[in-house]
């Protein structure tokens, strides 16, 4: 479900191991979710279940079997970007109800991105669908789409990097961060791209191959270069221009240093899609058998003594991958 790019065998000098051991373990401010929708399969014919903590599993029919990659917002709305570039909207997903999926519809101004829309991520106040228009073999210049969800307005950037196989993340400033590769530095890192600014100027942030972030923006998590996946204070992570919220101004209720965790690879996989849920208190990671046998959800929460690995799941079907997103 999506592209991959090869990874250096060690981080970067003055990249961090983990978050600073004296960062308070204490849980983020908002409650964490409790439901995570998991879309198991390969992009022509997935599935979608939804696993609450209990364990139990329950099915969601899906607007076409060919559908790639999904993604929520607080609400509890689910979006489905398709195999062939089409966007679905659904929900707020509550209890049993059908989604009841309808088509988004994007208007270009300027005509349509030369590549279909891939990597479907929804803000999250449910109002804008950020989705990537790229050629990632060819490896040339993208477009980042920006598409209303409901007028279907669309506003198309280029990205002058070459695309790289991972979603991008919503500042709460409306700014983004997208995984992009710098050909000259042949580096893979976070692009930090305003697109009401006068010049949607690009600048790599840090090394990393896949970001999530809290809807606040205070806690993010990240895809390193030598492998594991890093969660903790954005502002740790991204540095003072991307994290803490974007920018904005400090909010009293989080702590300065949001808890932190550090997620090595179990024997035998490699990490996939991931997701971080809204109040920045769990991180999902699906883990990629290196034997390309069935997949793995791990889940994992920072409890009153520290980080907590919760009970793993088997990915629905046997699939070998799935993309996951965080509901309430």
């Amino acid at each position: 479900m999506a592209a991959t790019s090869a990874r250096p065998s060690a981080p970067p000098p003055d990249w961090p191991s983990a978050p600073p051991s004296s960062s308070p373990l204490t849980p983020p401010a908002a409650t964490p979710a409790t439901r995570l929708a998991v879309l198991a399969g390969n992009p022509r014919d997935a599935r979608l279940h939804v696993v609450d903590d209990s364990g139990e599993i329950t099915p969601i029919p899906l607007p076409v079997a060919a559908t790639a990659w999904i993604s929520a917002d607080l609400a509890g709305r689910l979006q489905a970007t398709t195999a062939d570039g089409r966007l679905f909207l659904a929900g707020p997903l509550v209890g049993d109800n059908e989604p009841g999926w309808r088509e988004i519809d994007p208007t270009y101004g300027g005509g349509p991105p030369a590549a279909p829309l891939s990597f479907g991520t929804l803000s999250p106040d449910g109002r804008t669908v950020a989705a990537l228009a790229a050629d990632f073999a060819a490896g040339t210049a993208f477009d980042l789409v920006l598409v209303d969800v409901g007028t279907g307005a669309s506003t198309t950037l280029r990205v002058a990097a070459w695309p790289d196989g991972a979603a991008p993340a919503w500042l709460p400033d409306r700014r983004l961060l997208l995984v992009a590769r710098d050909p000259a530095r042949d580096l893979t890192g976070l692009v930090l791209v305003n697109p009401a600014g006068p010049d949607p100027a690009l600048r790599f942030e840090r090394e990393a191959y896949g970001i999530a972030l809290s809807a606040d923006g205070w806690v993010a998590a990240i895809d390193r270069a030598d492998g594991r996946l890093a969660a903790g204070a954005s502002r740790f992570l991204l540095g003072d221009e991307a994290g803490a919220g974007g920018g904005n101004s400090p909010d009293p209720s989080r702590p300065d240093d949001p808890p932190g965790l550090l997620v090595t690879a179990p024997r035998g996989t490699t990490p996939g899609p991931f997701a971080l849920d809204p109040s920045g208190a769990r991180l999902a990671v699906t883990w990629l058998d290196d034997t390309e046998g069935p997949a793995t959800v791990g889940r994992y929460r920072v409890g009153s003594d520290g980080p907590v690995s919760e009970d793993p799941l088997t990915v629905p079907n046997g699939a070998a991958t799935a993309v996951l997103a965080w509901l309430p």
